[in-house]
């Protein structure tokens, strides 16, 4: 009997930490990140002709494991964040994309495509009004596909990294640095 009381508060407890949020879109003013995303556009387009036809949308997320800074030129140059940029084209919802709910908390535009921002923390239930929304804004992103298929997939080749960089001296920031990394494959 107390395993099962156990059991239904604990049950109870996750429940009562997912709550419902609206998708909230935001305009992108940090013009170092709207051009180096504007770049990872064009330099996809270049590399996938479904891209370049439109489809397909950018998600970013903030990836906290990389505090590098860029070595190379010899400026002293700390990496102040770096944003991880994936391609996909798989439709938001779990029923269509047979994986998982892909909706973002927030989004924007860029150059006519979506940027989903990608929160680690999947907490959240969206409103049907928020889900709408986004939809409406992602539409032009995902259809009409050639094949059916392709609503269920995005890049699995690799991903963009952003990184916003700062001279660690002068505290000035330095244009931002563009990398493409490939998954490694076991």
């Amino acid at each position: 009997m107390r395993i099962i009381l156990i059991l239904l508060l604990c049950s109870n407890l996750l429940k009562a930490q997912v709550f419902q949020a609206g998708i909230e879109k935001f305009e992108l003013t940090d013009s170092a990140l709207r051009s180096s995303i504007e770049t990872v556009i064009k330099m996809e387009e270049k590399k996938d002709s479904l891209f370049a036809n439109g489809k397909g949308y950018l998600i970013i997320s903030v990836d906290e494991s990389i505090r590098e800074g860029d070595r190379s030129s010899g400026l002293g140059l700390d990496t102040l964040v770096t944003y991880q940029i994936n391609i996909s084209f798989a439709h938001p919802e779990e029923d269509i994309n047979d994986l998982m709910m892909l909706y973002p908390t927030h989004y924007s535009q860029v150059n006519g495509r979506v940027l989903a921002y990608q929160t680690g923390n999947r907490i959240f239930s969206f409103t049907p009004e928020g889900k709408q929304a986004y939809l409406e804004d992602l539409k032009g992103n995902l259809e009409p596909f050639p094949a059916e298929s392709l609503r269920k997939t995005w890049n699995l080749k690799g991903f963009y990294l952003i990184h916003i960089l700062e001279n660690r001296v002068s505290q000035e920031t330095a244009p931002p640095a563009i990398e493409y990394r490939t998954y490694k494959q076991n």
